[in-house]
């Protein structure tokens, strides 16, 4: 339950993301993973995911599972770290846990490492929630002093 409602938060975050990317941008996106993740240099990791939608889609989806939980972690300590900077992450970790959903489950800590994000976007959703109330009264407010 609680990874579908993080997947359907974050796939309606990653709809202002681009949507290009090529097969050779794809390549070498797996290649920079791979040499940040086997290096352990979590900055160069995070300088490669600031790619494009599509581009994390195919490249998530092709990435071999032992890059799997070192992405997460990278991807959830930036995003507990500032939360606001994190959003060109989002793409990356709606498609680790979409195409490695089978492997993400069998994750002993995985619940643990999403509290925070979980709690952020309850944050996020009670937030958006209460801005659509405002605007609504200010609407109405406007409406009523338009006369």
């Amino acid at each position: 339950e609680t990874i579908n409602h993080l997947l359907s938060y974050i796939n309606k975050e990653m709809k202002s993301f681009k949507k290009t990317g090529s097969t050779l941008s794809v390549e070498k996106t797996l290649q920079k993973i791979e040499k940040a993740v086997d290096s352990n240099k979590s900055e160069d990791l995070l300088k490669v995911l600031n790619r494009s939608r599509r581009v994390a889609e195919q490249a998530a989806e092709r990435i071999d599972v032992r890059y799997v939980v070192p992405i997460l972690d990278v991807i959830l300590k930036r995003i507990e770290e500032n939360p606001r900077s994190g959003n060109h992450l989002f793409p990356w970790l709606h498609a680790i846990l979409y195409y490695h959903c089978t492997y993400t489950s069998t994750i002993p800590d995985l619940r643990t490492k999403l509290t925070f994000f979980h709690r952020l976007l309850d944050t996020r959703a009670n937030t958006y929630t209460r801005l659509l109330k405002l605007n609504g009264r200010l609407a109405l407010f406007m409406e009523l002093t338009r006369d």
